[in-house]
């Protein structure tokens, strides 16, 4: 199981999929997912700050992150609060809402790390 420390918080990897572009990786005793989508260049290009490159030279950007909560998997919708160190995040699962408060600018620590496992290069 790799580790990753961001921000004096540890990032532990339990799975990936490079066929579908996923990774699974846990922070404390949450459980996430990370999933990019393919595009085409000339909108990745356009994103650039967000999108990455797999080896055979396809362009993926994120598509969503999920956080496992009471055994279904809810869809990150927006941080709603910001403090110093964690931020509130709002969650979706078929209509339920869920708040909980993680590592700040969780999206971009999850891509980061997922990019890293699935050996992908941010455009720059």
């Amino acid at each position: 199981m790799n580790k990753y420390m961001v921000d004096g918080n540890s990032y532990f990897i339990f799975d990936q999929e490079s066929s579908c572009h996923m990774v699974y990786f846990l922070w404390g005793k949450f459980d996430f997912r990370l999933f990019f989508r393919q595009i085409e260049q000339s909108e990745a290009l356009a994103k650039k700050k967000l999108c990455f490159q797999d080896a055979d030279k396809n362009y993926l950007i994120t598509d969503k992150l999920q956080h496992l909560f009471q055994g279904e998997w809810y869809d990150f919708k927006k941080v709603t609060s910001h403090g110093f160190t964690f931020e509130e995040t709002q969650w979706i699962h078929d209509g339920k809402v869920h708040f909980a408060e993680f590592p700040k600018e969780i999206m971009a620590v999850a891509a980061d790390i997922a990019s890293q496992e699935l050996n992908l290069t941010r455009l720059e």
